[in-house]
């Protein structure tokens, strides 16, 4: 929002929130404060990130966190990439969003003994 506030600011313009009297670009305290806050915000925002990741790699220490449930199941979609499916076919076969979660699958399929990918598996190769 600040960078926003800093946009409308540049252009000649202030911001003044209706909702909130303390929010007014206009007036050196108002900028101060809104400042201030956004500073505050970004601080806290990256407090929060830092205790979640050392959350994390405690539990995993632990042995207790591994990681998100899988929705989907591998071996499915290597088995529609064998069969000559496409990623974005594949995706609507099994209810995924988007393609990067099947290459992501790709990626991760067995290789052969001669080193080679059996289906390809990257969509860099």
């Amino acid at each position: 929002m600040l960078e926003i506030v800093r946009e409308i600011g540049a252009k000649g313009a202030g911001f003044k929130s209706l909702a909130e009297p303390w929010c007014d670009t206009t007036t050196p305290a108002g900028e101060l404060i809104l400042t201030v806050f956004a500073g505050v915000a970004t601080f806290e925002r990256k407090r929060i990130k830092e205790r979640q990741r050392e959350g994390i790699e405690a539990a995993k220490r632990k042995g207790i966190y591994r990681g998100g449930k899988k929705r989907f199941d591998d071996a499915a979609i290597w088995a529609l990439a064998d069969a000559g499916l496409g990623a974005t076919a594949i995706a609507r076969e099994v209810g995924a969003k988007s393609t990067s979660r099947i290459y992501r699958a790709l990626e991760r399929k067995p290789k052969h003994a001669n080193g080679k990918l059996q289906m390809g598996g990257s969509r860099h190769a």
